[in-house]
């Protein structure tokens, strides 16, 4: 099993890109890009957000909040997902209860969290 510093780690994490998903599906580990339905571009001010800021804490990746702040209403978001610049899924997590985004304003803040 290769072992990585924290540096080495943190910059094979760095540019993923953190995105949402409106269909009603429960990831599993191998669930392809294809499957997810995200959260049109622009939707309500929605853009994807970049993963670039990690702490390493033993077995654990944290990455700083990330915050979406959506200026029109854009429905259920049922979950996120990261993906690598290939457009691959590298994991996703679908939120206990979907989130229905009705109001100018609403926010919506994202720590993602790893284990290694």
């Amino acid at each position: 099993m290769p072992v990585f510093s924290a540096d080495n780690l943190k910059a094979l994490l760095f540019g993923l890109s953190l995105r949402l998903y409106v269909n009603d599906l429960t990831p599993k580990r191998d669930t392809p890009y294809s499957a997810f339905e995200e959260l049109e571009f622009g939707a309500g001010g929605y853009i994807p957000g970049r993963l670039r800021s990690w702490s390493i804490d033993g077995d654990r990746a944290t990455h700083t909040p990330e915050t979406f702040i959506f200026r029109d209403p854009v429905g259920k978001l049922f979950g996120y997902f990261v993906t690598r610049d290939d457009a691959t899924v590298a994991w996703a997590h679908r939120f206990v209860e979907p989130i229905d985004v009705r109001l100018p304003g609403t926010r919506i803040i994202i720590t993602p969290k790893l284990k290694i």
